[in-house]
């Protein structure tokens, strides 16, 4: 009878459920398919037969040899409800953005949920083995967990990213304005539950205890920590490892990877890897190698064999106006090897011919905006960062000396124009340590119009900011981060465009392209604004034109831009998945030049160009950009040879280890400081 009314109730349970699990549907939720209808027979066993199930209880609490085993089944099934449960939370954060959507029907993976299962299990049964109570156990390690959960969700929410290791660097700060977030009555139930937390794991440690002798809970301790150990092991990188581990940690990662760990784009945003898998994945990119001959006199050493010559310094600084204008995910549409209706982006194929045009190497293929922006504003490449991280929430704490600062002290208004939300990418605590007199925040802005796709302000009202910045204060430095090219590119808001794509390998990567390069020409237009408004200034500016990153398209849509390096040398492959258009463009004559920079090269270019002097990094990477005019996930020299950072000759080593050096004192060290 419990069979059958159990799997009526699983079915009644479906179909309640069902708008709940939209639109990833029951289909999807492989562990309710498996766990509901195993919880609902427990269930009416207990109402069917209560003192039949009572006396089976009470018998494997009181024999020695089951009440163990008994314990270790309840632990296995606390830790798979606790996992499907974190992961069926994910549908609370709502759905709007493409991220939020994404989440919805993202449901963790197979292998990360078995995993994560394990490792929780692991955890409850370590405790239980320490303390002999398996109710200890899950009233330790089940509210850590459910809190980790929460953090998940609330950072998700209001931050749109996954808890990441560094961020228990942020709780000081962040504890204050806890009540401020959710609330004084979230402040006082959260301190109200703390206390009869510690309350009841003080009773549940003297009153529900198991017997079990010395050497059993050794046994199993032992078999619990050993996962947990492996996992820490692997999670770390081998030179925060002890010599025996170090040489065994190489197949420890992929191992990981291969039980479900998320890896390679967007994993901190992942839901299909857990929270737990997630949170591990990020803990590599907690840690900078320092540079094995790093010292602080190294670095000052270095510096002063870089500084600029004072005889080639300007006599006066500062007359010259400097714009940087980053476009989200600006590549040239002909680089996909695709027939357009009519060119894209006109402004920009102009400009390059106009003046200096070229194209800039990015920080990383797809994603990551702030990265880019992090190398053009700082001069600094992330190549010399672990792969994945994200210098400005992880490594930016301290005021750094950066193209905004530099010119703010030659006495420039130094204004940032945003496009995105205030807390992407820790944006507004790091624009002040980066040298910002202000910013302007149009995102949600009151009166700002919107894109036609997505919610973001419209490349139009960063230009309009621009102008309105550029005329309360000369000189200035305005840095402007336009959006409306944002992926993804599936609104559909162009179909009935002229500008159309033809030779797409499928119908959907047409419709993907065809919305892509539509928005490339909103953002193009808005470039031609730009352009034409200083054009008939007559004070001198410069303005600086590139991509962040390439649009994060599908496969099929950038199939021929991989096929075409396919064959080609690692380096040239790597280059061609980092190329984005770049212009140089001034209202005063500048020589006509095809250049070919990194961002992290582009800084010391621009204080050229507007006459300003290079000190510090700025100096250094002004000698590289002379040799290596491309520094950073590959390098090129100024013949045009390229090669991948391992591979660069002996001589340009020397030159980026020097670059290295003082990098990591900025950023890390003792900020050695070199001024004329």
């Amino acid at each position: 009878m419990a069979v059958i009314v159990a799997l009526a109730s699983t079915l009644v349970l479906r179909v309640v459920l069902a708008p709940l699990l939209r639109p990833a549907g029951w289909g999807a939720y492989y562990y309710l398919q498996l766990l509901l209808p195993l919880a609902l027979f427990v269930a009416w066993c207990v109402a069917l037969l209560p003192r039949e199930t009572r006396a089976l209880v009470r018998r494997a609490r009181a024999d020695g040899t089951l009440a163990p085993v008994a314990a270790l089944v309840v632990l296995l099934v606390a830790s798979l409800s606790l996992v499907s449960a974190s992961d069926l939370a994910f549908q609370l954060v709502g759905k709007g953005s493409a991220m939020q959507n994404r989440l919805a029907i993202d449901v963790i993976q197979w292998r990360a949920w078995v995993t994560t299962s394990l490792l929780l299990f692991a955890a409850l049964t370590f405790m239980f083995a320490a303390t002999s109570s398996a109710a200890t156990a899950m009233l330790f390690v089940a509210p850590l967990f459910a809190t980790m959960s929460f953090a998940t969700l609330a950072k998700i929410t209001y931050m749109h990213s996954a808890v990441q290791p560094l961020d228990l660097l942020s709780l000081p700060e962040f504890m204050p304005l806890f009540a401020s977030f959710f609330g004084m009555f979230a402040l006082v139930t959260g301190g109200v539950a703390l206390v009869l937390w510690i309350a009841a794991l003080v009773v549940a440690a003297r009153r529900w205890r198991t017997e079990m002798s010395t050497h059993r809970r050794l046994a199993i301790g032992v078999a619990a920590l050993a996962p947990l150990c492996f996992v820490a092991v692997a999670a770390l990188p081998a030179s925060r490892l002890p010599r025996p581990f170090r040489d065994h940690s190489g197949w420890m990662w992929p191992t990981m990877v291969a039980l479900g760990m998320p890896s390679g784009e967007h994993r901190e945003m992942a839901r299909n890897g857990g929270i737990v898998l997630n949170f591990l994945a990020e803990v590599p990119a907690a840690f900078v190698e320092t540079p094995p001959d790093y010292s602080a006199q190294r670095a000052a050493a270095t510096l002063h064999r870089y500084r600029a010559d004072e005889s080639e310094s300007p006599a006066k600084v500062g007359g010259v106006n400097l714009v940087v204008y980053l476009v989200e995910s600006l590549m040239d549409p002909a680089d996909l090897g695709l027939r357009f209706t009519e060119d894209p982006m006109p402004n920009i194929h102009a400009l390059q011919r106009e003046q200096v045009g070229g194209t800039a190497i990015v920080a990383r293929s797809f994603g990551g905006s702030a990265n880019g922006e992090f190398e053009v504003l700082t001069g600094m490449t992330t190549s010399f960062l672990p792969a994945g991280a994200l210098a400005y929430r992880q490594f930016v704490r301290r005021p750094l000396e950066t193209l905004p600062r530099v010119l703010h002290e030659l006495g420039y208004a130094s204004v940032a124009v945003q496009a995105g939300p205030r807390h992407y990418y820790d944006r507004e605590r790091v624009y002040p340590l980066l040298g910002f007199d202000r910013t302007a925040w149009l995102f949600g802005a009151p009166g700002i119009p919107r894109a036609d796709r997505g919610n973001w302000p419209t490349d139009d009202a960063i230009v309009d900011t621009v102008i309105q910045v550029s005329q309360e204060k000369r000189p200035f430095f305005v840095f402007a981060f336009p959006a409306s090219s944002h992926s993804p590119y599936t609104f559909g808001a162009y179909r009935a465009s002229a500008l159309d794509v033809a030779g797409a390998p499928t119908t959907a990567a047409a419709a993907e392209v065809k919305e892509y390069v539509n928005a490339v020409r909103i953002a193009d237009r808005a470039v031609g604004r730009l352009i034409e408004h200083f054009r008939g200034r007559s004070d001198s500016t410069v303005i600086a034109i590139m991509g962040d990153h390439l649009p994060p398209l599908s496969s099929d849509a950038v199939r021929r831009l991989t096929e075409g390096s396919a064959t080609q040398p690692a380096a040239v492959q790597t280059r061609a998945l980092l190329r984005v258009p770049l212009v140089i463009w001034a209202n005063f004559r500048l020589p006509h030049e095809q250049a070919t920079l990194s961002l992290n090269m582009l800084a010391p270019y621009l204080l050229e160009r507007v006459g300003a002097p290079r000190t510090g990094l700025f100096a250094v990477t002004d000698s590289l950009r002379h040799l290596m005019p491309v520094a950073g996930t590959v390098v090129q020299d100024t013949n045009g040879q390229l090669w991948l950072p391992g591979a660069v000759p002996a001589p340009l080593r020397s030159l980026l280890d020097d670059y290295r050096v003082v990098q990591y004192d900025q950023l890390f060290g003792r900020r050695q400081r070199q001024r004329h």
